[in-house]
């Protein structure tokens, strides 16, 4: 529910710096001071929710836990079909909030039409969100498989040390 707070406090700190102002944490403090801005933001913020629910539930109907609901203790062991549903049931709800909660704190515009202007913006900037989600989903494939290794590394280590 606070989302949509973190986003315009990281949006303003980002004006800061193209300001040329050093940014402080005050910077997410400020979509709290106006109160129009708060009870519109926290609006916003109560649909994430109930949005993120509602992914949650129908990717869980969608895609069954294995028996047992151990964690994986391998990369072959992910859920991979699981992360893509949730990952696709998820992307409607990234468009919406993409760029309403700019749109909310700074402009006071109501959640659902900032939602709706969300959606246009993204559909008109489709190219460019594509590239950014390709980038961003190979980066942070490449991360996570990165800590994996290393952390097994360390881990068959630290193992090996001690017999």
């Amino acid at each position: 529910m606070l989302a949509p707070f973190a986003s315009v406090g990281l949006l303003g700190a980002c004006r800061d710096v193209a300001d040329g102002r050093m940014p402080t944490p005050l910077a997410f403090a400020q979509p709290f001071r106006p109160a129009t801005a708060r009870t519109l933001l926290l609006r916003l913020g109560i649909v994430n929710a109930i949005l993120l629910l509602l992914v949650a539930t129908l990717a869980m109907l969608l895609v069954p836990e294995p028996p047992g609901g151990e964690a994986p203790q391998s990369l072959q062991e992910v859920p991979l079909q699981s992360l893509l549903v949730q990952l696709l049931l998820y992307l409607p709800v990234m468009a919406l909030m993409w760029f309403a909660p700019a749109l909310t704190g700074w402009h006071g515009i109501a959640p659902a039409k900032s939602m709706f202007g969300s959606v246009v913006a993204c559909w008109r900037n489709m190219g460019p969100m594509l590239v950014f989600g390709v980038a961003a989903g190979a980066l942070t494939l490449g991360v996570s498989v990165a800590a994996v290794m290393l952390l097994t590394s360390l881990i068959t280590s630290r193992e090996s040390c001690r017999s």
